[in-house]
């Protein structure tokens, strides 16, 4: 999983304030970790630890899509795509790259953002909509036998995602950070071969 992201060696220090893609994917899994720390200590996300909750999930949002950002970074600095940063999006580098011919690159990315099933446009749609309004809003009460009830929580599905989500917040945030950590690792090994860039992957 992605446990390797929480403790950072002093002697790593250094490689995790020069990658920023590194440094945003331990800061994502910290604000996780934290969010787990809650929901363990207060037997939920929920509640008078709410304002704690939201604090770490709105840090997991902005961490996560940054490494995405900082990944396009990567790519317009690396292959030489002179786009301005601020004008740096999926869109402009997929334009630049389709036309140096090295679209694949972020074939993946660009399936994922137009799949309105996929975790990434879920994360995104998620994230957007956290920005102006709470999404932890969703529980439910599970009996099980004579176990008194458990409270699970769901994150408020997107707007214009009419399919109720399914999994429960936190199981989702680690996946959906396994899943981000696994695209910009196999798009950074793309990157490598286009222009000779030694990576040597996440720290394990």
């Amino acid at each position: 999983m992605c446990s390797h992201y929480v403790e950072v060696e002093p002697g790593e220090v250094k490689r995790f304030l020069d990658d920023r893609i590194e440094f945003k994917l331990w800061a994502a899994h910290r604000h996780l970790d934290k969010l787990e720390k809650i929901e363990q200590s207060y037997g939920g996300i929920m509640g008078k630890n709410r304002i704690y909750a939201e604090d770490e999930l709105d840090c997991y949002f902005a961490q996560i899509i940054g490494a995405k950002d900082s990944l396009l970074m990567l790519i317009n600095g690396n292959l030489k795509l002179n786009i301005p940063e601020d004008k740096v999006t999926l869109k402009t580098v997929s334009e630049k790259l389709e036309k140096i011919d090295k679209q694949e690159i972020i074939d993946e990315l660009n399936a994922l953002n137009c799949d309105r099933n996929s975790w990434y446009w879920i994360l995104r749609k998620l994230r957007n909509r956290s920005i102006h309004v709470s999404i932890l809003r969703k529980q439910a009460k599970v009996n099980v036998g004579t176990v008194p009830s458990i409270v699970k929580n769901y994150l408020l599905s997107p707007p214009d995602y009419n399919i109720p989500m399914e999994k429960e917040t936190i199981k989702f945030l680690t996946e959906s950070l396994t899943n981000m950590i696994n695209l910009i690792e196999r798009t950074r090994e793309k990157v490598n071969n286009m222009d000779g860039t030694e990576y040597s992957g996440p720290r394990q």
